[in-house]
This record gives structure tokens, C-alpha cells and sequence, in this order.
């Protein structure tokens, strides 16, 4: 049976932010599950103590002191959980776009032939941006080489015989790939 090389895993886009805001998800949510049920604790703990001698209950048709809080306890936890992931995503995004700005800042100097190092006042250090780093300097080091055998056909051919200059032709060719 054949190996599959490529099988889906987890891929996170960068594991120091994801981890961060996924523990403070977690830690909040513990938070705010301990605080609603200590709250509805307390609730009908007051509830039991209010009604714990009556011997006849009134039929008010109202909302009990224990529905109120639940009331009050469901909305307060939903409105939290939005801002939250509201401000999950604010973070998320300003990560991403200063990926992206310095990428493009990048892939702009390299689309006008700017192969050389420099700092562009992007500092942010990212799995995407030490690739797009590593691939300007191994063109940088292909133009290199390639300017160089170009040079150096220039300086022979005058003095060079059509297998010398082939040769030439051949080595530029392989370095265009």
C-alpha cells in the first residue's frame, strides 16, 4: 500500500500568537464559568434561605429571584464572549497585516530587481518572511553568478571558438531555470 507523503496536520500560522490568545480564551471562559455558577450559587442559596420557613407559596406568576439572575447571567456571559472574540480578532489581524505589509514591502523591491539586503523598517520575524528572505538571497546569489558568466563571455568572445562559447550558453541557460 502507498505512503501518503502529504496528510493533513494542525498547521498553525504562528504558534506564539494562536497559543496566547487560545490560554487567555481558556482562562476566561474558566473565569467566567466559576463566576456564573458561584453568582447562581449564591442566587439559590438566598432563594432556599427566603422560602425555607414558608409554609404556603403565592402564585405571583412572575419571574422567580432565581430566573432573574439567570437572566441576568446569560446575557452578561454572551456580551462578554462577543467582545472577547472581538478583541481575539483585533489582535489577529493587526498580527496578520504586519505580516503582510512587510511581505509586500519585500516582494515590491524584489519586483523592481532590488535583490539586495535591507532593513526596511520591518522587523517582524515570521516563518513567510524568512522564506521570502531566504528566496531574495538565492536569486541574489543566481544573479550573481549568472552576471558573472556573462562577464566573463563577454571578456572571451572576441578570442573564443564556437564550443567554448556554447559551453558558455549552456552554463547561462541552467542558471535562468
Amino acid at each position: 500500500m502507498e505512503q501518503i507523503p502529504h496528510r493533513r496536520h494542525r498547521h498553525y500560522v504562528d504558534r506564539l500568537v494562536q497559543g496566547r490568545l487560545l490560554l487567555a480564551l481558556l482562562l476566561m471562559e474558566s473565569l467566567l464559568f466559576g463566576g456564573a455558577m458561584i453568582w447562581l450559587y449564591l442566587a439559590l442559596d438566598s432563594a432556599i434561605e427566603s422560602n425555607v420557613y414558608r409554609v404556603h407559596f403565592s402564585e405571583s406568576g412572575g419571574l422567580t429571584d432565581l430566573q432573574r439572575v439567570y437572566l441576568y447571567i446569560l446575557p452578561t456571559l454572551l456580551a462578554i464572549n462577543f467582545i472577547a472574540i472581538w478583541l481575539a480578532d483585533r489582535i489577529w489581524e493587526g498580527h496578520v497585516n504586519h505580516i503582510i505589509e512587510a511581505l509586500r514591502s519585500r516582494l515590491q523591491r524584489i519586483a523592481r530587481l532590488d535583490l539586495r539586503h535591507s532593513r526596511d523598517g520591518h522587523e517582524y520575524h515570521h516563518e513567510v518572511l524568512d522564506k521570502a528572505s531566504q528566496w531574495r538571497e538565492y536569486e541574489q546569489n543566481r544573479y550573481q553568478k549568472l552576471n558573472g558568466v556573462i562577464m566573463d563571455l563577454a571578456d572571451e568572445l572576441p578570442a573564443t571558438d564556437v564550443a567554448s562559447a556554447a559551453g558558455k550558453l549552456e552554463e547561462i541557460r541552467s542558471l535562468m531555470k
